[in-house]
């Protein structure tokens, strides 16, 4: 779709299915609509909502086409469906020649992991102001096992090699999978952006001994980004072990963020284990800034957050109760993807009250206790009216929807599109499965 914009061209493309062909044709080097109007085209926001195996393939097309054809290109904004996860690197292939531009101010970008975003500012994006990057990991743990020496020597190589700061004025890093690398390698990446203005961070860090507050933040790199006026972050510190008897307060390292002028909220989940005091520390920055919310558990305060459309709920000590997400539906008007892994019986069932959420468009709960399915499914518990995706276990949802004849269970899955069964390969279903579900795709 082509907009005119001022003087230039602004371009919003939503790709789903049969996503190459079109792809290859929209940018081909010989499309005469695309040599027409490339010089004038300064803005594109490309959306991909495909996740076939040939997704990545085609991103890696996108990188090197966009660049050569688009010499013009100020702002890019590359969204891909949330659950893909990229299985290697995007740019290793791609020259700092071919993949690159002199024009690019603003990049909002999905890479595979932390080696990509060092490249990408190796130099070969000289003007740029403003860089999103969202990570499925800081590095793969698989890897990490296997050779992890070697990872973090590579890594530090490409972070030592980043430059063109002086014109990198905001930055934010978005990783949802854990990592231990943060002193090691994040840090060490962020000291070199001495001309920063805006940052933000949404990390989740394990297997430390300490929690992380103001005071570590500000001695480890704060201190020397002299030029930061915005720090905006979201930052859980998982799997920290406690040795001494005293239990840790929250309101001690919330303090030091206050007295720093920052408002802050977030909670500290603890439980036995048997190293000693098992601690989950979640601090977050108001107003909350971020589209996606590192997982939260039972602790969590509430708030409102209309910012967030991604969502995890997990907790392997405490069962979710009905309250629990009444509280959720509220905090989170606006969630369009939930993702819940709980695999605790629910304790309380509560019928006075319906929750809903309006706007969920995706249900992930493949590891979940059954209660949970039924919460969500059951239209006496919860209203969904926009569930298109759902994700289950094949199990689960023959025992909740009374082997498809249950109206109860009807109601939220009318919408339904598309189903993943968790503990099972596909296979084909029976008559009544397809008419309890009318609206699901007939490849499920």
């Amino acid at each position: 779709m082509l907009l005119q914009h001022r003087k230039f061209l602004m371009v919003d493309i939503c790709i789903f299915f049969f996503i190459n062909h079109f792809f290859c044709f929209v940018f081909k080097e010989t499309n005469s609509s695309i040599i027409k109007c490339k010089d004038q085209i300064h803005e594109l926001n490309l959306t991909i909502n495909d996740e076939n195996s040939s997704t990545f393939n085609l991103l890696v097309d996108i990188y090197r086409q966009i660049f050569c054809l688009l010499t013009n290109l100020t702002n890019l904004y590359l969204d891909i469906n949330s659950r893909f996860v990229l299985s290697k690197s995007l740019l290793d292939n791609l020259s700092s020649t071919t993949c690159s531009s002199s024009t690019l101010t603003h990049l909002n970008i999905k890479l595979y992991n932390i080696d990509d975003c060092f490249l990408l500012l190796d130099g070969r994006l000289s003007e740029l102001h403003t860089l999103i990057v969202k990570l499925d990991f800081i590095h793969n743990q698989e890897l990490l096992r296997r050779i992890p020496l070697e990872t973090l020597c590579h890594s530090i190589i490409l972070a030592d090699k980043t430059k063109n700061f002086d014109k990198l004025k905001s930055f934010s890093l978005i990783a949802q999978q854990f990592t231990n690398e943060f002193d090691t390698l994040i840090v060490r990446f962020l000291r070199r952006m001495i001309h920063l203005e805006t940052l933000f961070l949404s990390l989740r860090l394990y297997q430390r001994d300490t929690f992380i507050d103001y005071t570590y933040l500000e001695n480890i790199f704060l201190r020397d980004l002299s030029c930061l006026q915005n720090f905006h972050f979201d930052i859980v510190v998982d799997h920290v072990i406690i040795h001494d008897n005293a239990k840790p307060c929250f309101s001690d390292i919330q303090q030091t963020f206050i007295r720093k002028g920052y408002h802050v909220d977030g909670y500290l989940d603890c439980a036995n284990h048997p190293a000693g005091l098992w601690n989950q520390c979640h601090i977050y920055s108001l107003p909350f800034m971020f589209e996606y919310m590192q997982p939260i558990t039972n602790c969590f305060p509430g708030g409102l957050f209309k910012s967030v459309t991604v969502l995890w709920l997990k907790d392997t000590n405490h069962p979710f109760e009905h309250s629990f997400f009444m509280k959720i539906s509220q905090s989170f008007p606006f969630v369009r993807c939930l993702t819940i892994i709980n695999k605790l019986e629910q304790k309380n069932k509560d019928l006075s009250s319906m929750i809903q959420f309006s706007h969920l468009i995706e249900l992930q709960c493949g590891y979940v206790h059954i209660d949970y399915i039924e919460q969500f499914l059951s239209s006496l518990y919860t209203h969904l009216p926009a569930l298109t995706k759902l994700a289950v276990q094949y199990e689960h949802l023959v025992a909740i929807t009374e082997n498809f004849t249950s109206d109860v269970i009807r109601i939220n899955c009318a919408k339904l599109k598309s189903i993943h069964f968790t503990d099972m390969q596909s296979t084909v279903h029976s008559e009544d499965f397809y008419h309890y579900f009318p609206s699901l795709n007939l490849s499920v």
